[in-house]
């Protein structure tokens, strides 16, 4: 595997360590509160797409208050790089996620306890992607240990037909403060763009980035089924339909992931922490503590 490629100098984010351009780290201040004896010992989080430091850390400021032990490792998801680059250089890009939670080059840490959680699709492509760095780094059919998936907004349907007009919405909205002129046209060029690209993709016969990542999270040889699945959602999500992100947990079900569900009500795409704050946070400490006592369960059965 290839080392990571050069990148663009990591804008500062404060309060954080930059590991890259794209992935940065906050470790625990050592004056933090004793967290409980099965908090996480790290939250891995993946933002939404073209999501800003300053708006994915109104998540990490709320795992810091829940977990203030925790490591938090925030990775930003330009969708520039989620649609153009290859899986292999997405993954080329990930290793510092891989090499800071396995820094002493074990592929399994008995003390580590790993919670992840994806924002969007473009979110769910680089843990995608981060999947396959682990295997790189660890050798074919390694498992990422981690004890909970939380999918926020996440993931849509793969069609590229169905889903085509949401994206170029998506992209639409993050460009829209940089450009000049009317929203419309931003939308129209973006739609051109996914086509493009699409087209290119079918020429040189690359499978598309989310269909990769959404069928990489329910393929138990790639997302190993100890890992509990948690799906946050809403039915007024506009950009990520409800029955899409329902067909996959029960996808996951069928499979034998262990799949839980919490909906919001009336909040738009990754807005449900934003709209019911005590709802959010409420729930990822449930689903955590049940991860965590499926986790021993299946221990102490073996």
């Amino acid at each position: 595997m290839s080392a990571p490629s050069p990148s663009p100098t990591p804008k500062p984010v404060p309060g954080f360590e930059a590991l890259s351009n794209q992935i940065y780290v906050q470790r625990p201040a050592p004056d933090a509160p004793v967290g409980g004896a099965t908090d996480p010992t790290t939250v891995l989080l993946y933002g939404w797409g073209d999501g800003l430091a300053k708006h994915v850390v109104k998540y990490t400021a709320g795992f810091r208050v829940l977990y203030p032990r925790a490591r938090i490792i925030m990775v930003l998801s330009p969708l520039s790089e989620a649609i153009r680059r290859s899986l292999e250089h997405k993954a080329d890009n990930m290793l510092p996620v891989v090499d800071e939670i396995f820094s002493g080059g074990a592929k399994v840490d008995p003390d580590e306890r790993l919670l992840v959680e994806v924002m969007s699709n473009t979110g769910g492509l680089f843990f995608a992607a981060t999947l396959k760095a682990y295997e790189h780094r660890f050798g074919p059919g390694a498992h990422m240990p981690h004890a909970l998936l939380l999918c926020d907004s996440t993931p849509g349907g793969v069609v590229f037909r169905d889903n085509v007009g949401r994206w170029a919405r998506a992209m639409a909205m993050g460009l829209a403060p940089a450009l000049p002129w009317p929203s419309a046209l931003t939308r129209a060029l973006c739609y051109l763009f996914f086509w493009g690209n699409h087209l290119y993709e079918l020429a040189i016969g690359r499978e598309g980035a989310g269909s990769y990542a959404s069928r990489s999270i329910n393929d138990p040889r790639r997302e190993p089924l100890t890992a509990a699945r948690a799906y946050f959602y809403s039915k007024e999500d506009d950009l990520i339909p409800w029955y899409d992100i329902e067909e996959h947990a029960a996808e996951a079900r069928s499979k034998g992931y262990h799949v839980t569900a919490e909906i919001f009500e009336g909040s738009p795409h990754v807005g449900h922490m934003r709209l019911h704050p005590e709802q959010y946070w409420g729930a990822v400490s449930r689903v955590w503590n049940e991860a965590l006592a499926l986790q021993e369960a299946g221990d102490k059965s073996e």
